[in-house]
């Protein structure tokens, strides 16, 4: 059973299984508190019809057992009727007319004279009977006579069933109108989690710079100010990181000039190996310190006018091999990122398809849900399987005989995690295609 991971769920949920026990606890209960009282009030008949019977009983000069009058209830008179009287004399049995030729079960009556005893007897048609019986002395008679009355209580069980019906169908009805209440409130009180939510996505695209702190409950405002203040801590991270960036770049840019002016004065053969080199330290420490910066998911960059920019770009830098570049943009491409971070991305890797398309360079852009994914597409001799994937590693090189460091493809695709995207690789047949993947703006 997979855990419930939402708030509103875990709540439901346990209001279901409160609610469930309470509506079982109130049917047991309840149903016990009509019972006793239906069964108090059951044998409070049954002993006034008892007394009636004894008080009707008298013993004649001969010491005969005789009433000087029948119970008036009709019910007596009505053979199997669930209402029945006995008086057991010794031997000599009395009974209602409604016990036909049957005769309540002689049950062992303990105790002392005049005591009232309970039973739970068969009548004579099987039917649960309730008898309640008294050992009675009476004037002139030189023996105990048992008196006993019974009653069907098939109703009594019957009504008590349908009552716990009744109190089990308006509990759940009550539990459910509960549950729909309760569900109101909680959509009511996760309200300001759901705008909280919903505020964090905004400053995430972009749209907002902070969390709103107005008509917040009191105890989410502390909450919305510690995320307000790391949004203010990131701010000041990314402004320290970034200038240290800029004071790095500048402070090794006398240096370097000062190698490549030494270099110049160089023996013919080391000049050209020291300019190499050069430029290639150059290369790997701009990347490196731009990548030193951290992702800005907030900035917006238009996808299309970057694209097209370094189209033009290319064109003029691979335009003497016959190279034709062309491009494929959404009006709406939108990058949630930095436009210098889309730029290094897009231009290192048109480039790359550059140097190795034969006669063209495709730029293709369409949205996949919530991120864009761009295409570079090359017709050149492309890469093998095994290739494609030792392409993405830092500082390897495929062709000695190409310019570049072997940083390129995997400081594209280090930027492109940095946003929560992606960079493959994959066969064209023939050439080589640069899948891209960025969040949309």
């Amino acid at each position: 059973m997979k855990r419930l991971r939402s708030l509103r769920a875990r709540l439901l949920a346990a209001g279901m299984l409160g609610t469930a026990l309470v509506v079982a606890v109130a049917v047991g209960l309840m149903g016990r508190i009509h019972d006793d009282a239906n069964a108090r009030s059951f044998d409070r008949r049954i002993d006034a019809e008892l007394a009636l019977l004894i008080g009707m009983a008298e013993i004649d000069r001969d010491g005969a057992l005789s009433l000087s009058r029948e119970p008036g209830d009709d019910r007596y008179a009505s053979p199997l009727s669930g209402q029945y009287w006995q008086i057991r004399d010794g031997e000599r049995l009395l009974r209602s007319r409604s016990l036909w030729d049957a005769q309540l079960d002689d049950v062992a009556i303990a105790g002392d004279t005049g005591l009232l005893h309970w039973h739970d007897i068969a009548g004579p048609r099987g039917e649960p009977l309730r008898m309640a019986s008294r050992h009675v002395r009476l004037p002139r008679a030189g023996r105990a006579i048992d008196f006993s009355v019974a009653a069907d209580r098939s109703d009594l069980i019957e009504e008590a069933r349908a009552f716990r019906g009744w109190v089990a169908l308006v509990a759940t009805a009550l539990s459910i109108a509960l549950l729909a209440l309760a569900w109101t409130q909680m959509r009511f009180v996760l309200r300001p989690l759901r705008h909280l939510a919903q505020s964090v996505a905004a400053v995430r695209r972009g749209d907002a710079a902070r969390l709103p702190d107005t008509q917040l409950p009191n105890e989410i405002a502390p909450l919305t100010q510690h995320l307000n203040d790391l949004l203010e801590q990131h701010e000041r991270a990314l402004a320290q990181a970034r200038a240290a960036t800029q004071d790095l770049a500048h402070a090794l840019k006398t240096p370097l000039s000062v190698v490549a002016i030494e270099a110049a004065q160089a023996e013919p053969a080391r000049r050209d190996a020291i300019r190499a080199q050069l430029a290639r330290i150059a290369s790997i420490v701009d990347r490196q310190l731009q990548g030193a910066v951290a992702a800005d998911p907030r900035q917006r960059s238009d996808i299309g006018a970057v694209g097209r920019a370094l189209i033009d770009a290319m064109r003029k830098i691979h335009g003497g091999r016959g190279i034709r570049f062309d491009a494929d943009i959404p009006g709406d491409a939108v990058f949630a990122g930095e436009t210098a971070d889309l730029e290094e991305m897009i231009g290192n890797l048109l480039d790359n398809a550059g140097k190795w398309a034969t006669t063209q360079v495709v730029l293709r852009a369409h949205r996949n849900g919530g991120m864009w994914t761009i295409d570079i597409v090359d017709d050149g001799p492309g890469l093998q399987p095994e290739q494609i994937e030792h392409a993405l590693a830092r500082g390897v090189r495929l062709d000695e005989r190409m310019p570049g460091s072997g940083f390129g493809l995997a400081i594209v695709r280090q930027m492109a995690e940095g946003y929560g995207g992606s960079l493959r690789l994959e066969s064209a047949r023939p050439g080589l295609k640069a899948v891209l993947t960025l969040p949309a703006g």
